[in-house]
Order: C-alpha cells, then sequence, then structure tokens
C-alpha cells in the first residue's frame, strides 16, 4: 500500500509540473511569472535529485 501511494504523489507531481510548464510557455519572456515559475521548477528539480 505505501508503494501504491507513493506512486500515485509521483503521478501528482508530474501532471502539476507538466502544467506549470504549460502555463510558463504561453507567457511572454520578460514576465516576472514566467520567472518565478522557472525558480519554483529549477526549486523542484533541485529538490529532487538531492
Amino acid at each position: 500500500m505505501p508503494e501504491l501511494l507513493h506512486n500515485l504523489g509521483l503521478v501528482q507531481v508530474q501532471l502539476r509540473v507538466g502544467s506549470l510548464r504549460k502555463v510558463q510557455q504561453r507567457l511572454p519572456p520578460n514576465d516576472p511569472t514566467r520567472q518565478e515559475t522557472r525558480k519554483l521548477l529549477q526549486s523542484l528539480l533541485e529538490a529532487v535529485i538531492s
């Protein structure tokens, strides 16, 4: 059961990160929200790697 919950959690994270990436791509390059989204995605990636 814990493995199932872990896998469901990973799927949710993947879906949300994918959504953030799509939103980021629709914003203009100089938009502050796009820059904040990039920082958030970078922080998430660093947390997963470490």
